[in-house]
């Protein structure tokens, strides 16, 4: 979560967890200044929304800030055996928190292979504080998912007769892997076409399909990078009140939401 403007000043940012359980049909949110863990999310909907008034918020946050994320990955790596899948978000906001999931420090890490880590970095300065991955059996997986100005607009394909085609689906290049929605059944979206320009049309208006990237930072020996890089296409399809797709995949769609309870 990024900075908030309170009548108190400012707060820093400061990292939140969504953990939607489908089989359970739950949705639960943790935060570092929550005086209860794993709130429902309407429940963590109203504590947002107060955080904003209260006095203390500002200071809680900053104790919380930087022992959370590692206190969260310990909680996942000791409780579930099972497979899980841990989606971040990274963005400006999500890097100043959490600096392992740069390219520039994940570039650094040690690994077991392309997509698998040794261990997981929580303060560059101190190695001490590092949580070893392969010392204790857990079912975590974790990918970043970014959808800024870092990652494209958009690809096109061009075919045998000059002319471009749509694209959806999932795209690799190199290690990182491009989720692309289906466009939706709207006008604005076939005026991508090559034949429509600018130029030649100065007030139409366009739209693309949302497209984001997809690393996977940490997976299990073994495993194929595609099952769980489709896992997360998929969940961007999970919001059953909404026909089209999600430009994030549902549980990082839902942390964002938290936001605008704070103003």
């Amino acid at each position: 979560m990024n900075y908030k403007k309170t009548i108190y000043g400012n707060t820093e940012r400061f990292p939140g967890f969504v953990k939607t359980d489908f089989e359970k049909g739950q949705i639960r949110v943790d935060c570092g200044f929550f005086t209860r863990p794993n709130l429902l999310y309407w429940e963590a909907c109203l504590e947002f929304q107060k955080m904003p008034g209260k006095k203390e918020a500002k200071d809680d946050i900053k104790k919380a800030m930087f022992s959370s994320i590692k206190s969260k990955m310990l909680e996942l790596i000791n409780t579930h055996k099972k497979p899980i899948l841990v989606l971040i978000k990274s963005d400006g906001t999500s890097r100043q928190i959490w600096k392992f999931v740069s390219d520039t420090e994940l570039s650094k890490v040690e690994r077991l292979n392309k997509y698998t880590l040794k261990r997981l970095c929580f303060d560059n300065l101190d190695s001490n504080n590092d949580v070893f991955l392969d010392r204790k059996e857990n079912g975590i997986r974790i990918i970043r998912v970014r959808n800024n100005e870092e990652v494209p607009d958009y690809l096109t394909e061009e075919k045998e007769d000059g002319n471009t085609k749509s694209l959806t689906g999932i795209y690799q290049y190199k290690d990182i892997f491009w989720s692309i929605a289906p466009a939706p059944n709207d006008k604005l979206f076939q005026n991508t076409r090559y034949a429509i320009s600018k130029v030649t049309h100065p007030t139409k208006e366009c739209k693309r399909p949302a497209m984001i990237e997809i690393y996977p930072i940490h997976l299990k020996e073994g495993d194929d990078p595609a099952d769980w890089v489709y896992l997360t296409h998929v969940l961007r399809k999970a919001a059953h009140q909404y026909r089209e797709t999600l430009r994030m995949p549902l549980p990082l769609h839902l942390a964002q939401k938290l936001e605008e309870y704070m103003g």
